[in-house]
Parts: structure tokens; sequence; C-alpha cells
């Protein structure tokens, strides 16, 4: 049961953070939303089951922020923290910018629509990876 309730906290702790920078995250939902308005690849006309691909990419904040609570170490410990954790999610995390990468590249005619997506998922992934990598080093700000 700590193990959820740890989840839940590391998660709380990003979505903080996105609403610490609210002038960002309120800039970015504007984007997607104009992008939605003049661009949406959703509509009846314009939908392709390969256009769902671009969901995928909330999963990967959760996974970091599972890694960052099953690897977490406990900042007094006389043990120092072990480095692949870190690395773990430094690579999670780069896999989720050469995905956003391709999002775009396979979002030919709605560009606009998956840069706003993507630019939203990386803004809320950047939070998991800050929360998640203090978690795993011990190290809090």
């Amino acid at each position: 049961m700590d193990i959820i309730k740890d989840f839940c906290w590391l998660f709380e702790q990003s979505v903080q953070g996105l609403l610490y920078c609210w002038q960002i995250s309120l800039g970015l939902l504007t984007f997607f939303l104009i992008a939605l308005l003049l661009n949406n690849p959703f509509c009846p006309k314009n939908y392709q089951k390969k256009y769902l691909l671009v969901c995928f990419g909330f999963i990967i904040p959760f996974l970091i922020i599972f890694i960052g609570t099953v690897m977490e170490h406990d900042g007094e410990s006389p043990v120092p923290a072990p480095f692949w954790p870190q690395l773990l999610i430094i690579i999670i995390f780069i896999l989720h910018l050469l995905f956003s990468g391709f999002v775009l590249y396979l979002f030919k005619g709605f560009r606009w629509f998956a840069l706003s997506f993507c630019c939203i998922q990386t803004w809320f992934s950047f939070w998991t990876f800050f929360v998640a990598s203090m978690s795993v080093t011990g190290d809090w700000l």
C-alpha cells in the first residue's frame, strides 16, 4: 500500500510543478486548443487509427513516476544511491522525445495539432522526470 501512496505523492508533486509554472502550462494548453480547433485529426473525415498513437505519449510520464516510486532511495541512508535508476529515467525521457519526433513525422497535414499535443506531453514528462530523479537519488530540492 505504501507504493500506491508514494506513486500518488510523486504524481501530485509533478502536477504541482505544472501548476507552479502555470504561465507555461496555460500557454501550451492554449496552443493545443487553438490547434485542435483549426487542425483536428479526429473529426470523421480525417480520422485514421494511426492518429491514436499520439495518446501513447501519456503513458511515459506514468512509467517514469512508477520507476521513481519503485527505485526510491532514502536520502538519509549511508549507502549512496545507485546510478542505474537515474540512467533508466534519463533514457526513458530521451525515448519520449524521440517518440514525439516520430509522432510529428507521422501526422502529415496535422503537424500543428501533433506539435501542441507533444509539447504538453513533454512538459508533463519533464516534471515527472524531475520529481522521479529526486526520488531515485534521494536529493530533494
